[in-house]
């Protein structure tokens, strides 16, 4: 029972984090997204014998763990959205020139999400 009542609390506690900090919320969102948008690529990329963009998928999903680990962490959101911003348009930046045309479009995305991730 006591495990639930704990359970319970943390859960409370972070949805209120979530509500309270916008900017935290946006990174978690974000970051979960690009974790469940991204993985299926690495995974694909690996299958193909595509290694190399493979690994640079991994460490854009490192990177974005990272800076989300950070912002909930210590509450600093905004270096924490700063090095997501910078990680993924340099890892889009890459995958563009390992996987070739199709990786381009992935800069897009990229650009439109560092808008809510850093200060104008």
């Amino acid at each position: 029972m006591f495990v639930f009542n704990f359970v319970d609390r943390v859960i409370d506690r972070m949805l209120y984090r979530l509500k309270t900090d916008f900017r935290l919320s946006i990174i978690t969102m974000l970051g979960m997204s690009a974790i469940l948008g991204i993985t299926p690529f690495a995974v694909l990329r690996f299958v193909q014998g595509n290694t190399l963009a493979g690994i640079v998928d991994i460490a854009i999903l490192v990177c974005v763990t990272v800076g989300m680990s950070y912002s909930w962490i210590t509450g600093d959101t905004q270096r924490g959205g700063l090095f997501m911003a910078v990680m993924t348009c340099s890892g889009a930046v890459v995958v563009g020139m390992v996987a070739g045309e199709p990786g381009l479009f992935w800069l897009y995305p990229c650009l439109v999400t560092t808008f809510f991730l850093t200060n104008p």
